[in-house]
């Protein structure tokens, strides 16, 4: 029975809202969070490691909602993640309540902890429902949920900022709750769940020995994406570009204390990261489809060299680049911050596909790119948990400045890893993209060719 275009649009619109929602839950304490906890009792050192057990937590909940969706229908995950996760958000407003600095603290760590479980737990419910909604366009509604995503996270920090500015503590977190709580009943209305069952697509392999054919030994695991040294380099690039989003989101707010700047006006400096981000996605976005999967290694050049000089100018780092502390320079190294991640949000992703595709021969099923992104996927959460008790760390051990500029060690390490592989592989011949190194067919190499040369 056909869908018709009003159920879909509606039910797409729905879970687009949920997902701005759920967007908004994660970066919503970053403007005004860290100050207002350092008042509460808290160390610096101390917020980054409520910001990393947060992501980590979170990253549990992720894993147990692949383990959950295969037992138990869509629906029900989404139902029990967003209802957990938007009051859990209530009642994170409600922690302020405390006065005892100790019990401030424990109830902190508490109750975020289990509204991130929640929290991820229907955020992977939501990709599940939106690939079946309609699979014929599977792949422009998964597209609109990451959007909204991306636009929840984008908008969190200066609807947080003013909330918090003009009604205090409780104010950002019930509004957020009470909106996802809204989202979900409207979801639960317009989603035509009758048609939505909890087994996998018809056109998904139910089994891994579908998702490659080769006479050598099969390499179905997404964990065989680390034993190329492609998807190495991609995977501690992606790592060093959360990292210093982690610095961002953990320490920007009281980098900017200094400035005496307003929280509304905090919250809104905190919009150039994801909006730059946005906009570097989609332009690298464009621009990968037209590339060839060789030429990727540019795009990681590219956003690893933007990266070092943002981070540089975060702080500023005047050892390293002599620039005057003032506003502008710092706000211009954010959105610098801002489009190097874009870019490699695309860059990692395409790497992975050509590594996974080409180089390990997966087949081009649903099966297949669904194992490429949670690998992505995981990746940024691994980098979620452990950036903010990195950042807290070098904080804690060095000025902020100091911090952002030893941060920029790893996209520098990149920069110069993969840039030399590159012009070994151009020295020797080299396919770039093969990990065992053959010759590049689309250069002859006959021994005419070898004689003139």
């Amino acid at each position: 029975q056909q869908q018709s275009i009003k159920s879909v649009v509606l039910a797409v619109s729905s879970l687009c809202g949920l997902q701005i929602a759920a967007g908004m839950s994660f970066s919503l304490p970053g403007a005004f969070f860290p100050p207002h906890a350092v008042e509460k009792g808290f160390t610096k050192s101390l917020i980054g490691i409520w910001f990393g057990i947060s992501a980590g937590v979170g990253m549990i909940g992720l894993i147990a909602g692949r383990f959950l969706l295969h037992r138990i229908k869509s629906s029900y995950c989404l139902i029990i993640g967003f209802i957990t996760s938007g009051i859990g958000l209530i009642l994170f407003g409600l922690v302020d309540l405390a006065t005892d600095h100790a019990t401030f603290v424990w109830l902190c760590f508490v109750v975020r902890s289990v509204e991130r479980f929640f929290g991820d737990l229907g955020d992977v419910s939501v990709f599940v429902i939106a690939s079946k909604i309609y699979p014929s366009k599977r792949t422009i509604i998964l597209n609109l949920a990451s959007q909204a995503y991306a636009f929840g996270m984008a908008i969190g920090p200066a609807v947080g900022g003013l909330l918090y500015q003009y009604f205090g503590f409780k104010a950002p977190f019930i509004a957020n709750g009470v909106l996802m709580l809204l989202m979900l009943a409207l979801s639960l209305l317009v989603i035509p769940f009758s048609t939505i069952s909890s087994s996998t697509p018809e056109d998904e392999p139910t089994s891994d020995s579908t998702l490659i054919e080769s006479n050598n030994q099969q390499r179905t695991s997404p964990l065989y994406v680390f034993t190329t040294w492609q998807g190495i380099l991609s995977t501690v690039s992606r790592l060093g570009h959360v990292f210093g989003f982690t610095l961002f989101d953990s320490y920007f707010s009281l980098h900017l204390v200094a400035y005496n700047l307003q929280p509304a006006t905090v919250g809104a400096i905190f919009l150039i990261m994801p909006i730059t981000a946005a906009v570097g996605s989609l332009t690298t976005s464009f621009v990968a489809e037209r590339l060839k999967n060789s030429n990727l290694k540019w795009l990681e050049i590219i956003c690893n060299g933007i990266l070092i000089l943002g981070l540089l100018m975060m702080g500023p780092y005047r050892p390293i680049l002599p620039l005057p502390p003032i506003l502008e320079i710092i706000i211009t190294g954010n959105g610098l911050l801002g489009i190097a991640f874009g870019i490699n949000m695309v860059s990692s992703m395409e790497t992975y596909v050509s590594v996974c595709i080409g180089e390990l021969k997966w087949n081009t099923s649903v099966k297949s790119y669904a194992d490429i992104c949670s690998v992505h996927l995981m990746v940024a959460k691994l980098g979620l948990v452990i950036g903010p008790v990195l950042s807290g760390t070098l904080v804690g051990l060095c000025e902020y400045e100091a911090a952002s500029a030893i941060l920029a060690i790893i996209p520098l390490a990149v920069f110069t890893g993969t840039l030399v592989m590159v012009v070994v592989c151009y020295i020797n011949n080299w396919d770039y993209l093969n990990n065992s190194f053959s010759r590049n067919p689309s250069i002859n190499t006959n021994n005419d060719s070898a004689d003139q040369l």
